[in-house]
């Protein structure tokens, strides 16, 4: 079942707040798989397997995409020190979780979305 832009966007919301979510259909957890895409942007492909959805997104289709920004010299420093300490770090432009391979990558790339990965 395919579905509208609001069904969307919630999803897409879910998936940065806590890397998984629920289809807006029949409830079913989601498939997400996420990669870099062509520009330093990003890719999410998310499938149930239930009703058979399958959606890709990226920046363009992020509702945040025109409010990202690079993380400044300060906030960079403050996750690196945070994940070192072991406590959970979040993105300080959208406020995404992140995880330390996205501070390895170098992730901050357009916010917490620019690191492509799950959090």
């Amino acid at each position: 079942m395919a579905w509208d832009r609001s069904q969307r966007d919630v999803v897409f919301a879910a998936v940065w707040a806590s890397g998984d979510a629920i289809c807006p259909s029949d409830l079913s957890a989601l498939r997400v798989r996420w990669g870099p895409a062509m520009g330093g942007s990003y890719s999410i492909a998310i499938h149930c397997p239930t009703c058979g959805a399958d959606v890709r997104m990226g920046r363009a289709d992020d509702p945040l995409g025109g409010s990202l920004r690079r993380w400044t010299d300060a906030e960079r420093k403050r996750l690196v020190e945070g994940a070192r300490a072991d406590v959970p770090v979040t993105c300080p432009v959208d406020g995404a979780a992140i995880g330390p391979q996205v501070l390895a990558a170098g992730g901050g790339a357009g916010g917490g979305r620019g690191a492509w990965g799950p959090r």
